[in-house]
């Protein structure tokens, strides 16, 4: 094991300028199919600890209303590994250490003067433009359904004869395929909170105006917006300590059937007289949804 604590003869050092010297037998890591882990080990100096740790896990950029994620350090030469866990030790035997500076009265050579530091990296969403959503919102969709009754009043059933239905019988039921989309929106400051709580609440119940390139460009009319669900994330980062950041999921519908080539969505209801799906407007003449541009919630449109 090297045992050189001489930082001035380290050629390795990190993004922010760091010094710090690689222990032998590492890195270490396994790869899978699709994921991957690798584990480093490095002396530094014990005052750049907490430098070190907030390069790893960096928090937001607050620029006006809005605010920049910026991406985790990531392993040397493979962006897709990102730090997920920082451990640190005192690298000389028997003696504490102390990088945060609390007992600024000890004696010289009391504590430490290099910790031994541990990080582990696994895969992680690759960093990229800042402006662009995909590179930090999380978006996940599942298949749900929605169960109509038809009136079978006036149909034929497809036997040979195509008997009429008759009065009396017992309606049938449908499902309609629809899709709910959850898109997680994590670590948002909590000042900023507010700014986008007043961008959805306008925006809660209506359907898309516009195409949603977010949600694989589902068609206009076809995306209503169900509300949002949100939770405190504490956290040990500077600034952050009275104002935990916060984590928001917007909840999203998809109706979009293609028949006969045309796309059924929110705003089209089953007319049992004709047997079509169609528009339905109230006394004013509107549809039953109104609609609204839900890219709104999303960067860089909001802020």
């Amino acid at each position: 094991m090297s045992t050189n604590t001489d930082p001035s003869t380290w050629r390795l050092r990190t993004a922010s300028g760091i010094r710090y010297k690689l222990m032998e037998g590492f890195p270490t890591g396994t790869f899978e199919d699709e994921n991957a882990t690798a584990e480093e080990q490095y002396i530094i100096q014990a005052p750049n600890l907490f430098a070190f740790v907030l390069e790893s896990f960096p928090p937001p950029i607050v620029i006006g209303n809005f605010f920049i994620n910026l991406p985790k350090r990531s392993f040397p030469s493979l962006v897709s590994l990102q730090t997920k866990r920082i451990s640190y030790q005192p690298f000389e035997d028997g003696r504490p250490s102390d990088p945060f500076g609390i007992d600024l009265g000890a004696p010289d050579g009391t504590y430490a003067d290099f910790l031994l530091v541990t990080i582990s990296y696994a895969t992680g969403k690759n960093s990229g433009d800042d402006n662009n959503p995909t590179t930090f919102l999380e978006i996940s969709s599942s298949a749900t359904g929605e169960i109509i009754t038809i009136p079978t009043t006036g149909n034929n059933f497809g036997s040979p004869t195509g008997d009429p239905v008759q009065d009396g019988v017992v309606p049938v039921s449908q499902v309609i395929p629809e899709t709910e989309w959850t898109v997680r929106w994590s670590q948002i400051p909590n000042t900023f909170f507010d700014v986008l709580l007043n961008v959805m609440r306008p925006l809660m119940g209506r359907v898309s105006s516009v195409p949603m390139p977010l949600l694989r460009n589902a068609d206009a009319s076809t995306i209503l917006f169900m509300g949002w669900s949100h939770e405190e994330q504490f956290t040990w980062k500077k600034n952050f300590v009275d104002a935990p950041p916060i984590q928001v999921e917007m909840h999203f519908v998809e109706k979009n059937l293609n028949i006969d080539g045309f796309t059924i969505g929110h705003n089209h209801f089953y007319n049992p007289k004709t047997g079509a799906w169609e528009q339905l407007f109230n006394a004013k003449g509107e549809l039953v949804y109104r609609s609204g541009n839900l890219n709104k919630m999303f960067p860089p449109s909001v802020g």
